[in-house]
């Protein structure tokens, strides 16, 4: 329990940090100049598989 505590503790901290952005459904790591240049194939790939 203590275990959990400190995990959400340290989850909470980072959330609230200025500067953290956080998504699951949009690719931050690359701008949407370079997505509209690439291939169909790797904007059909799962953010996972990029």
């Amino acid at each position: 329990m203590q275990d959990n505590k400190a995990f959400l503790s340290m989850l909470n901290s980072v959330l609230n940090t200025d500067g953290f952005y956080f998504t699951t459904d949009y690719d931050l790591t690359h701008s949407l100049q370079r997505l509209a240049n690439t291939s169909p194939e790797f904007q059909e790939m799962t953010l996972l598989e990029r």
